[in-house]
Order: structure tokens, then C-alpha cells, then sequence
């Protein structure tokens, strides 16, 4: 292969030789050393190839042997070269573009993050680069010791930080440690009462005393497991309560849905933009920077220059705004409920995202206008919060 590249570099031709002393004539030039390579021989015909340098001076063991030589054909770089003579430009821009790409390889293009939940990547990213750390660094300039040491000291959720570079990418993996968990602080006591009304199903009192059974029903506020000890002696302790209670809540939830409303609908317009981005710096590509349209929706797609899977620094960002107008949409009833089953769903994911959902009871109504959906939701959960024990209690 390197082989190649330097004939290719230096330049070869083709040649064919014809005479009846071929042999005499391959063995002067091997005396000149003059090396050719896949040569092929036909009755009084030679075929084979030789750099362009060793070829000039071809020309002496030829008459010696009383050969013809003709070039067939011409290759490697000087010929490219030599096509582009009356235009320089090409050629000093073909150099200066390699000498970019070279130096390019000395700065560091692209940051990924591997590994980090609990740290946002936006402010672990932030916190990187105002110490060097981000695309555009020089290398060499890097201290990856020193910034693996402060992250560490600077998040508190951080047990382990590795920033390792790889071409012009760096990789930072992250492994982020378990919380301690809180120490028992029998100096302030508490009891645990209840966050919410429900009928208890399960009670654990760790420490403290429990005063509720499974099957009790309980109000927002009533105590469930005591801080407040008494022995056999009536000697009173006082401590800090602890457990598990769950017990079986309910909720009410009411969707509606239109069936008759105006929304703003695409009409197959629209328009794209796009911005240049050189190292983080923005260029837009267009003039206009208002909203093509009065009414439209926007969307946003990142395009990155990733040669050999290296992400180099430039990007481009397409902006499409489709062309909105309002229209009057009807809903049929059954779109409607599949519109609030949706709705619904969406509702108890943020509301009751640590909840086990055990029962649903689902009752609609429909008249001209709206559709309701009712539903009355059976659940399962953990009711105890903690509450300080004060004096006078």
C-alpha cells in the first residue's frame, strides 16, 4: 500500500517496448537501475510500468538493444498537477486545505457525556468549558488532570469523573455516587402523620410506635406511627419515628373535550433557513430575519460535518417554518374519547408518577358541544411524612 502511494506520488507511465532483444533490454536496465514492475511480455511486445524520473533515462538501454519504447499511459501526482499549471489557485488551495485539516487535528472538536443523570449535561458541559474543555480547546493547552480533580470537588453528586480524548473528540464519562442517607437525629423528634386521607393497607414502624392498623381509615393530618415511647415503669422517651405506611388513596380526575374548536393548521407552505456554524460562532445564510409567515410553527434539525466520525466544528442548523392558518374542526364522539383517554393518560403520568395505579372507573357524558370523561381512580401509596414532636403537643 505505501508502496503504491509513493509511485503514485513520484509519478509513472506505462510504457510498451517492442523489439526482438526484450531480454537485453530489461537486463540494461536493471544495470542502470532502472526498476519496472508488472511487466508482461507478448512474442516481441513488453508491457509494463516505471516512474516517470526512471523513464527519461530510458532511452539509452533502448538503442543498445535496439528497442522501441512509447509511452501508453501517464499517471501519479505530478501529471494531476501538471493539468492545473495555469491555474495556481487550485493547487495552493488544495495544499492550504490539507495543512488545515492537519492542524485541525490539534483541537478538540466535539464533548460527549457518558454516564450522568442526576448532573444536568447542559451544566456539566458549562462548568467544562470555562476550564478549556469544550470544542474549539487546543490540546495541548489541556490539564484533564486538573479539571477531572475540581469536578470533582465542585459537584457533590460526583464520585468519579474520566475526560478522555480521542482524536479530536473527548469522551467524559461520569459515575455519580449514592446519596448517604440522612442520619437519625433522636435530638428532634417526630411523629409521621398522614399526607392524605385513605385506608391503610400495610404499616412498618422501623422505630417509634405504631397506632394504626391495617383497614383504618385516616384523614390528612392523623398520626400514624408515634415518636412518644412509654415503658412499663411510665418512663416517656421521646423519638424519631420511623416507617413505612401505605394505605389505598383515591382520586377524582374530569377531562373534556371540545367538539367543535378552531385550530391552527398546516397549509403545505413553508420555508427553510439555514445558519453556518464555524467553532460555536453563528453565520446566518439568509437576510430576512423576520417570520416568513404571520402564523407559523417552527422547527429546528442540526446538521454536523463528522468525517471518519469526527465532528470538526462546523455545523448546519436548518430552520423550517411551516405556514399556519386557523380553521374550524369538528370531532366525531368517538374521536373525542380516544382524544381524552389520551388526555387522561397524560394527566395521572405527571400528577401520580410514583403511584400504583390498582382501579379505574371510567363514566362519560356527551351533549352538542363537549365531551366529558370522569374517571375515579383507585390507587395504592405511601402516605407518611414526618412531623416534629413540639412541647405542648
Amino acid at each position: 500500500m505505501m508502496v503504491d502511494f509513493f509511485r503514485w506520488a513520484r509519478g509513472y507511465v506505462y510504457f510498451e517496448a517492442r523489439g526482438k532483444k526484450l531480454e537485453r533490454f530489461i537486463g540494461l536496465c536493471l544495470k542502470e537501475r532502472l526498476f519496472l514492475w508488472s511487466p508482461k511480455k507478448e512474442g516481441e511486445r513488453l508491457t509494463g510500468f516505471m516512474t516517470a524520473g526512471d523513464y527519461r533515462r530510458i532511452r539509452p538501454c533502448a538503442r543498445q538493444s535496439r528497442t522501441r519504447v512509447r509511452v501508453a499511459k501517464k499517471g501519479g501526482l505530478p501529471f494531476v498537477l501538471r493539468r492545473f499549471r495555469r491555474r495556481p489557485g487550485l493547487v495552493i488551495g488544495l495544499f492550504l486545505s490539507l495543512g488545515m485539516l492537519y492542524l485541525s487535528t490539534f483541537f478538540l472538536w466535539d464533548v460527549e457525556f457518558v454516564g450522568n443523570g442526576k448532573i444536568p449535561t447542559d451544566e456539566l458541559a458549562a462548568f467544562l468549558a470555562e476550564r478549556g474543555v469544550a470544542a474549539g480547546t487546543f490540546k495541548p493547552t489541556m490539564d484533564v488532570k486538573e479539571v477531572q480533580e475540581e469536578a470533582i470537588l465542585h459537584f457533590s453528586d460526583l464520585s468519579w469523573i474520566a475526560v478522555n480524548v480521542m482524536g479530536g473528540k473527548a469522551r467524559v464519562e461520569v459515575r455519580e455516587g449514592t446519596p448517604v442517607p440522612d442520619r437519625v437525629n433522636h435530638t428532634r423528634p417526630q411523629n409521621l402523620v398522614a399526607a392524605k386521607a385513605g385506608e391503610i393497607l400495610r404499616v412498618e414502624d422501623y422505630d417509634g410506635q405504631a397506632v394504626v392498623q391495617p383497614g383504618d381509615q385516616v384523614l390528612p393530618g392523623d398520626l400514624l406511627i408515634s415518636g412518644i415511647l412509654e415503658d412499663a415503669s411510665g418512663k416517656v422517651t421521646l423519638r424519631q419515628a420511623l416507617g413505612e405506611v401505605v394505605a389505598k388513596t383515591r382520586y377524582e380526575r374530569e377531562i373534556t373535550v371540545p367538539l367543535f374548536e378552531t385550530q391552527n393548521l398546516p397549509t403545505g407552505r413553508l420555508v427553510k433557513r439555514y445558519v453556518l456554524r464555524i467553532y460555536g460562532l453563528e453565520l446566518p445564510l439568509y437576510f430576512d430575519s423576520k417570520p416568513p409567515f404571520a402564523l407559523c410553527s417552527e422547527t429546528a434539525y442540526l446538521h454536523e460535518w463528522k468525517p471518519f466520525d469526527h465532528f470538526f466544528g462546523l455545523a448546519v442548523r436548518e430552520e423550517i417554518f411551516h405556514e399556519l392558518e386557523p380553521c374550524n374542526v369538528s370531532h366525531t364522539e368517538a374521536e373525542a374519547k380516544e382524544m381524552a383517554q389520551v388526555l387522561l393518560e397524560a394527566d395521572l403520568t405527571e400528577t401520580l408518577p410514583d403511584v400504583k395505579i390498582v382501579k379505574r372507573e371510567l363514566s362519560a357524558s356527551c351533549d352538542a358541544f363537549v365531551y366529558t370523561l370522569r374517571a375515579k381512580i383507585l390507587c395504592e401509596e405511601r402516605i407518611e411524612i414526618p412531623k416534629e414532636i413540639l412541647w405542648g403537643d
